[in-house]
């Protein structure tokens, strides 16, 4: 009997567009001789992982970064102070089955890779109000899928794996909790999620 339902964050409970908000500073620096090199710092893989894991502050990575490539400075400070641009609304619907689950008495909880970035996150969409706990990334310094930060969560939440569905946009994290035991669900949008959470006995 499933009891407990953990939802990433990012294109899950609220939509993000990087697209968007780099093209929107390359409008505004269309002389920027170092926007390339910035380009390939912030979309690095690692520059992200790192910034997600969260084992020194955010501010230090974004001096780091400045003293790595003095010539993206301002680009990186744009990054920084303005990251909440890139967040843009709360994903259609998601709301109504947050509140239509806990109603039928299941615990609503969060495990998302993010940087320290998500508290400001929180604080902007009334969604994170509906959930009960979190584990995140930034506060582990674990990063999914590994099979330690999925632990992590079901022992800080007091729940068992096998009673446990946890909702995620990118299929390897699902899979990444389905090795721990727990029923995972790759997130393609809200209707959807009510049809494979009802397949699995969830009233929704």
């Amino acid at each position: 009997m499933i009891k407990n339902i953990i939802f990433d964050f990012g294109k899950v409970l609220v939509d993000y567009d990087f697209d968007r908000f780099f093209a929107m500073l390359r409008d505004e620096n269309p002389h920027h001789e170092a926007f390339d090199e910035f380009m390939r710092l912030v979309l690095d893989s690692n520059t992200y992982q790192a910034l997600d894991k969260g084992e020194r502050p955010f501010a230090e990575y974004v001096a780091m970064y400045k003293q790595q490539y003095p010539h993206c400075a301002d680009l990186i400070d744009a990054f920084d102070t303005r990251f909440q641009e890139i967040v843009t609304n709360e994903i259609p619907d998601m709301r109504s089955v947050l509140i239509a689950l806990k109603q039928h008495g299941y615990r609503v909880l969060g495990l998302s890779n993010w940087s320290t970035k998500v508290y400001d996150t929180m604080q902007r969409f009334a969604i994170f109000d509906l959930i009960e706990d979190r584990v995140l990334s930034c506060e582990e310094h674990l990063l999914k899928p590994d099979a330690a930060i999925y632990r992590r969560a079901l022992q800080r939440f007091g729940i068992e794996a096998d009673e446990t569905v946890f909702v995620d946009d990118r299929k390897e994290n699902a899979v990444g909790a389905e090795a721990v035991g727990i029923h995972g669900i790759t997130f393609t949008g809200a209707a959807p999620l009510r049809q494979e959470l009802a397949a699995l006995g969830v009233e929704i």
